[in-house]
C-alpha cells in the first residue's frame, strides 16, 4: 500500500487569528497531532502544554494527540485545526528557541509575521 506523501500547509486557527504551518512531506498516515504542536511550538512559540487542538471553534470536540492527521480528518492541503491557548499564569512560555520566559501573558493578536503580541 502506498502512502500519501506531499508537501502539505495546515491552517491553525486561533481566537485571534490563523497560522499557516508547513507540515513538510510527511507521511498523512503517520503524522501524530503531537508532532503537529512540535511544530506549533518550534513556529509560533506556544508551548505544548498551553496547546489544545480541536474539530470545532468552540473547542468541544477535542482531537486526542495520538491520532494521525489521517484519522482527524486532516489530510488535505490547507485543512484547518483549531488551536485554544491556555493563558493561565502558572503554565511557562517557551520561546521559539527553547528559551522559558517569564509567566504566560494573555494574547492580543498574531501579527502578520506569526508572532504573538
Amino acid at each position: 500500500k502506498l502512502e500519501e506523501i506531499f508537501d502539505m500547509i495546515l491552517r491553525i486557527r486561533t481566537a485571534t487569528g490563523t497560522w499557516r504551518l508547513d507540515v513538510g512531506e510527511s507521511p498523512v498516515n503517520q503524522l501524530v497531532l503531537s508532532e503537529v504542536k512540535v511544530m506549533i511550538e518550534s513556529n509560533f512559540g506556544v508551548a505544548r502544554e498551553r496547546q489544545t487542538l480541536c474539530e470545532d471553534p468552540a473547542g468541544k470536540r477535542l482531537l486526542d494527540d495520538n491520532l494521525t492527521l489521517q484519522k482527524a480528518k486532516l489530510n488535505a492541503n490547507g485543512a484547518m485545526v483549531f488551536l485554544i491557548v491556555d493563558d493561565s499564569s502558572t503554565l511557562p512560555v517557551v520561546s521559539s528557541t527553547g528559551t522559558k520566559l517569564a509567566a504566560s501573558k494573555v494574547i492580543k493578536k498574531i501579527g502578520a509575521d506569526g508572532t504573538i503580541t
